[in-house]
């Protein structure tokens, strides 16, 4: 692969047309154990994050219905940051004020008041924050950032997402990469046999006496 092609393949920030791609798909957004309070006291009176996906800066919280909203970071008036909003309870009517000037957005991204407009003002019913899809699945929350009006594809039926949740887990972590890189490793066969197979130079014919004794001893260490 040249550089131009290694370019074309993974930039996938809005506009480009690897992301324009991973775009009509659903993707990652964060974990449903993210939002337990019990894992995370912070969540128990606000359930917000700020998450980055495909080079979006969004925010993903849960309403006070329990209804889940993922909506773009900056503010549809002034370009504030929602993940510093205040989630206001049901008694407040619900939704994610701005922390600048005190708007407020539904999940669904309407805008639901406008605080400072004058008495009688429809502005409000103007404005829309761009909100994206969420569905939660097996533990993950998967958002889809696909062209704005357009309708996401049937969330697709893969086992992992049908099987109890006694026979599927979800996990998240940090890799260095780019998603190209993560899954080509992901769906490479070869490599687990070597890199994930030793904790020490041991030879490849483990069948063999002096192998199996080498095994045992270093189970003994692991003990003590």
């Amino acid at each position: 692969m040249n550089a131009a092609q290694n370019e074309l393949l993974t930039r996938i920030t809005p506009g480009t047309p690897c992301g324009q791609l991973l775009r009509q798909y659903w993707q990652p957004a964060a974990l449903v154990d993210e939002f337990n309070p019990a894992l995370d006291p912070r969540m128990e009176n606000r359930p917000v994050k700020a998450v980055k996906l495909l080079g979006q800066e969004l925010v993903l919280f849960k309403d006070a219905s329990g209804a889940w909203g993922l909506l773009d970071r900056d503010c549809a008036h002034r370009g504030a940051d929602l993940s510093f909003g205040r989630l206001e309870s049901a008694l407040q009517g619900g939704g994610l004020r701005c922390p600048f000037h005190g708007w407020k957005f539904a999940a669904d991204g309407r805008c639901l008041e406008t605080p400072a407009e004058p008495a009688g003002s429809k502005l409000c019913e103007r404005v829309r924050q761009r909100s994206y899809p969420v569905i939660e699945k097996s533990g993950v929350l998967f958002a889809w950032l696909g062209d704005e009006g357009s309708t996401p594809p049937p969330f697709p039926a893969f086992d992992c997402f049908t099987a109890p949740a006694t026979h599927s887990f979800a996990f998240k972590g940090l890799w260095n990469a780019n998603w190209l890189q993560a899954f080509e490793v992901g769906i490479d066969p070869a490599h687990p046999s070597f890199l994930h197979r030793f904790l020490q130079d041991e030879p490849l014919r483990r069948n063999r006496p002096e192998c199996r004794r080498q095994a045992v001893s270093q189970r003994q260490r692991w003990r003590h």
